[in-house]
């Protein structure tokens, strides 16, 4: 039925003698390998072609060599011969290097006593799992869910199972398969489960949860459910009488922990805002106050209108669950490194929060955000974050955004005008921090930084005492407050302001603005000197500048 190997040989002998001629750059007409047939067993004088790298064909029996070819690639097909099982993988490729011995060995085995099956079981089976079987002679076989395999060969195998979402995934498994003994393998995928927590703040909060499988669950204040099942999870909020009840929230439950808060506003303004009336004070510093800057020329401005301001530097904590809150809305994202969290309404123009630094007590794992030191003021927020934080606190309490992201720029007629939270006024800020005092400090002409403010005070104002130096920010409100409620205007984190840096206009002014590429800072820091903290101390920063000395306050 076929034709002999030596009949062949001697026909390719002709033909490589008629090509050898051809272009010596060619490597096709170098003949100088051989391949090397062998069949087992021997005595079958299986039957085997060769096809060559010029397209023709060498065809043979049992073992057997091809001699001086050229290289190139090779296929080998073997044939099929009656109650065996043909070798696997088949046809064999390979590629001849010059000179080189090619060898293909091919094992055929006797139906009659060298099979078995094998049956494969992915558990459960609505998920149709996909998987890899590797078995003797190179043998490779992929399907999904179960299946039987008959007329397998006896020999080592191997089944591999692929990863299914939200699954955990079984581990690889091995069996030898002996002539007429069926085997399985068995792969059961357990669906992964993780923790659930709720936590409403400030106050214990009603509330009721939904999830996969039927999960309905109610409760009042924290709660944790252990060992969910993955998938996504609803929960709804209850009313608290006198403030703003959280909208409802969906998350996905994807093998980490979970946390759900539910921050509860007062309705009329968050818990720790201190009511300011409107008024009118002395802005800037008489020429004699010490180590005074040009820029803080005194002159006479009026606030028309009544505010509400922060007693305290917002928080770590604070910023990052307003900052979790925005991120499951799709309102901010990660950068590829996690060095910096941005604003998905302006892109990555605008940083937000610089998270890679070493400094920032915020952190992101998967979907969640953490904080260390949460009583402590947040830093590393540039001016757009403390913006952004401001919206969040908007759009969570259902009020108008104070900010348009696309260039900051304040949405109503003016930033006094505008009726949500927002940053304090150069003037605002000042006005606050002196709370009806005209010395260099709301404490007088002289700050102690062993128990007034929290800067280094190994570098008093003039004669005044010397006190400790601090080493890091303090928790908010470790110092005593103004007369006014609020703590910390003085020290701890300089705190951004609305306004950009200009000289101040001369005259007196109604509810001033500064214009100008750069932000105001105002208050000194934890490492500054005291004459950095004095009330009438005027500093500016491009608002994408981010620091572990800047943090801010927030009014309404």
């Amino acid at each position: 039925m076929f034709r002999s190997a030596l009949l062949y040989m001697f026909i390719l002998a002709l033909v490589l003698i008629t090509v050898s001629g051809c272009n010596e750059d060619d490597p096709m007409t170098v003949a100088t390998g051989r391949a090397v047939i062998t069949s087992n067993p021997g005595t079958l004088d299986a039957p085997w072609i060769l096809k060559l790298p010029d397209g023709l064909v060498a065809m043979g029996e049992g073992n057997g060599a091809v001699e001086d070819l050229p290289t190139g690639h090779y296929l080998l097909t073997w044939q099929d011969v009656e109650g065996w099982r043909t070798p696997t993988p088949n046809p064999v490729s390979k590629y001849m290097p010059s000179g080189a011995t090619l060898s293909f060995t091919g094992t055929y085995l006797n139906l009659s006593d060298q099979l078995s099956s094998i049956d494969i079981d992915a558990d459960p089976d609505s998920l149709d799992a996909t998987w890899t079987l590797y078995g003797p002679d190179d043998f490779m076989q992929q399907g999904s869910g179960s299946l039987t395999l008959s007329d397998m060969p006896i020999g080592d195998y191997r089944i591999e199972w692929d990863d299914v979402d939200d699954f955990l995934t079984p581990d690889a498994q091995d069996e030898t398969l002996v002539a007429g003994v069926p085997t399985a393998f068995h792969g059961t995928y357990i669906l992964k489960t993780a923790d659930i927590a709720i936590n409403p703040v400030p106050v214990d909060g009603g509330w009721q949860i939904e999830g996969p499988g039927g999960f309905n669950e109610t409760g009042t204040g924290d709660g944790v459910f252990t060992g969910k099942p993955v998938g996504a999870y609803t929960i709804t909020w209850s009313e608290v009488l006198g403030y703003v009840t959280p909208v409802p929230e969906t998350k996905r439950l994807s093998g980490y922990p979970l946390t759900f808060t539910g921050l509860y506003i007062e309705d009329g303004s968050p818990d720790g805002f201190m009511q300011i009336e409107s008024g009118a004070f002395t802005m800037g510093s008489p020429v004699d106050e010490i180590n005074r800057g040009d820029d803080e020329t005194q002159h006479e401005v009026t606030l028309s209108r009544g505010f509400r301001v922060q007693a305290t530097e917002v928080t770590n904590k604070q910023y990052c669950d307003i900052l979790q809150w925005a991120f499951d809305r799709g309102l901010v994202f990660i950068d590829s490194n996690r060095t910096a969290v941005y604003d998905t309404l302006s892109g990555t123009s605008y940083e937000l929060l610089r998270i890679g630094s070493v400094f920032c007590n915020i952190d992101f794992l998967v979907d969640q955000f953490t904080c260390t030191n949460p009583e402590k003021p947040g830093n590393m927020v540039t001016w757009y974050g403390a913006a952004s934080y401001c919206d969040w606190l908007n759009m969570r309490s259902n009020r108008p955004q104070t900010y348009d992201h696309s260039d900051w720029s304040v949405i109503a007629a003016d930033i006094y005008q505008s009726p949500g939270y927002r940053l304090p006024s150069e003037a605002e800020w000042e006005y606050v921090c002196r709370a009806g005092t005209s010395t260099a400090f709301n404490t007088g002409a002289c700050l102690n930084a062993d128990y007034e403010a929290n800067y280094d005070g190994s570098n008093p104002l003039g004669d005044c005492p010397a006190g400790v130096r601090s080493d890091v920010e303090s928790i908010v409100g470790s110092y005593p407050s103004n007369v006014w409620g609020l703590a910390d205007t003085h020290g701890n984190l300089m705190e951004w302001c609305q306004d950009g840096y200009q000289p101040y206009a001369t005259g007196s002014v109604t509810d001033p603005v500064g214009v100008g590429d750069t932000k105001v800072l105002r208050g000194g820091s934890w490492g500054g000197y005291a004459d950095a903290c004095r009330s009438a101390n005027r500093y500016a920063l491009t608002p994408g500048f981010a620091s572990r000395f800047i943090g801010f306050r927030v009014v309404r």
